[in-house]
């Protein structure tokens, strides 16, 4: 039993300072929206968009793009054009 009680001793004092208990994370300095895999599909994008707009209220926010924007979809070159607009104004 001696080594179990080896095994979870407290031996490192950086590791009381740091694992002191749960703490609040810093506030981020805008929402941040993660979107993906519209695979080409306009409606889906566009749906998207106003829920993340509806959300963020003008607040200050980012959208980031992950996963297939096109590929499947008929739409494919209006969801691409669509987020060059919306990069492209800095949105």
């Amino acid at each position: 039993m001696d080594w179990f009680r080896r095994l979870f001793k407290k031996t490192d004092p950086v590791a009381e300072v740091v694992f002191q208990g749960p703490t609040s994370p810093p506030m981020p300095e805008c929402r941040s929206y993660v979107g993906g895999d519209i695979h080409g599909q306009k409606h889906l994008l566009d749906r998207l968009l106003g829920l993340i707009v509806e959300d963020a209220q003008n607040a200050k926010s980012s959208i980031v793009c992950v996963g297939d924007m096109i590929d499947r979809g008929e739409q494919s070159r209006d969801v691409l054009m669509h987020l060059h607009t919306m990069a492209a104004r800095g949105m």
